[in-house]
């Protein structure tokens, strides 16, 4: 183990969660995350996301991640 963390995630989102419609509301909460389907070289990936937090502090990456996660519930 070198004690490194991986820099991104590429989530899958739940049965029924409009990934546009989490964009969306993730913006308006000064979150940014991107569809898979920017990551996919088939177009792939529609009903995942991909979260990047390489210049964010543990603390402030607990937080964007209850936001998102109010986010998605309201979707």
């Amino acid at each position: 183990d070198t004690g490194r963390r991986d820099p991104q995630l590429l989530q899958g989102l739940p049965e029924g969660l409009d990934n546009d419609e989490l964009q969306r509301r993730a913006k308006d909460a000064k979150l940014g995350i991107r569809s898979g389907t920017l990551f996919s070289s088939q177009g792939g990936l529609r009903e995942h996301i991909r979260l990047c937090f390489v210049f964010y502090e543990e603390k402030e990456i607990e937080e964007g991640v209850l936001r998102l996660k109010k986010c998605a519930i309201e979707s």
